[in-house]
């Protein structure tokens, strides 16, 4: 068993993973409250596709996944039902700005329409 809720990864990633055996196959059961996955899949991954950079493996600008560290962090806070300081919102909102300008330079398709209004909604969705 691994647990990232009491020791998350250092890209902010937090659920507790069991491996269980089946038929003699590993199978990995990853258990996650909705929020975790949430920031897992529809933050991390969707984005780490549409910028073609793995987030996850710490590739691309720096701010995107600092962006999702802060946002973990404050999520985190609230699980455990305390309030999210001052500072930590100010931070959050600090790195969406940030990350949110590098997304809509970098991923716009010349001649098509930008994407970064789906971002935009994502990063809405984790306030």
């Amino acid at each position: 068993m691994s647990d990232y809720i009491v020791a998350p990864r250092s890209s902010g990633y937090r659920a507790v993973h069991v491996v269980v055996s089946y038929d003699d196959r590993p199978i990995e059961v990853q258990l996650r409250t909705r929020v975790m996955h949430e920031w897992a899949i529809a933050a991390v991954e969707r984005t780490s596709g549409r910028m073609g950079k793995d987030l996850k493996a710490g590739l691309g600008p720096e701010v995107v996944p600092a962006f999702f560290r802060v946002v973990s962090e404050a999520t985190a806070t609230e699980e455990r039902g305390e309030i999210v300081d001052p500072s930590t919102v100010e931070r959050v909102n600090a790195m969406r700005e940030a990350a949110l300008r590098y997304y809509q330079f970098d991923v716009t398709t010349p001649g098509g329409p930008s994407r970064s209004s789906t971002l935009s909604r994502d990063c809405r969705a984790l306030r």
